[in-house]
């Protein structure tokens, strides 16, 4: 795969080719936090599989210079609240914004994953539904109530789901609530807790792309 085949699909987007030759590589998006940018996730690349394609997208929305959401919060009562019309927005824009890749990427479209991290997560479940996924990575993230997907719509997805016992941020409840959900939806469902706060710990990318490595050589039977 050449880099010049691979289409600009948002503002400051980065992108890893496989580290493998493949004419048509699996595909994983990368989806960052509130506040952050594309280069966050994207320090995860030298660890992921290396058969993938890893494109790291950056949010449309600015907060701060450097900092990017893919939907407002509003801070008012102390705890952050999503308006479900800004997170419908933010799908709707995630979803367009893939699949304009996918038509003109030379990629694997029978294997495309998503990585999110954070509000990168809760996107990343809520935009499952509306694109064809082999798998979905939701890091330090909660299930999508703004928007929620139908359980028969995630039926079969596969998903690694893990958060950090002590996050200050999503707290862990959350994080076992969505657990309960997506079990009730029928994905084939992996979920760790881990030792740590709202961030991504060693072994929890040690374990990510475990998974990601499995589900491309389930993928490929």
């Amino acid at each position: 795969m050449h880099m010049e085949h691979i289409p600009e699909i948002a503002a400051g987007q980065l992108v890893r080719a496989p580290l493998v030759p493949s004419i048509r590589p699996p595909v994983l998006f990368l989806l960052h936090g509130y506040g952050s940018n594309a280069e966050d996730l994207f320090d995860l690349a030298p660890a992921l599989p290396p058969e993938f394609l890893v494109v790291s997208l950056q949010a449309p929305l600015t907060l701060f210079p450097g900092q990017y959401a893919w939907f407002p919060l509003d801070w008012s009562s102390g705890t952050p609240i999503a308006n479900p019309a800004h997170v419908s927005t933010a799908r709707t824009v995630v979803r367009e914004w893939i699949a304009t890749f996918l038509k003109d990427a030379p990629v694997d479209l029978e294997r495309v994953f998503l990585l999110g991290f954070s509000q990168g997560a809760i996107l990343s479940l809520a935009v499952a539904p509306l694109l064809t996924l082999k798998g979905v990575v939701a890091l330090s993230g909660r299930f999508p109530h703004e928007c929620a997907p139908e359980d028969s719509s995630l039926s079969g997805l596969r998903v690694f789901m893990g958060h950090g016992e002590s996050d200050p941020a999503i707290p862990i409840d959350l994080a076992r609530r969505a657990r309960a959900r997506l079990e009730q939806g029928e994905c084939v469902l992996e979920y760790e807790e881990y030792a740590h706060g709202h961030g991504i710990s060693p072994q929890e990318a040690m374990d990510v792309s475990a998974w990601l490595a499995s589900a491309l050589r389930s993928s490929s039977c």
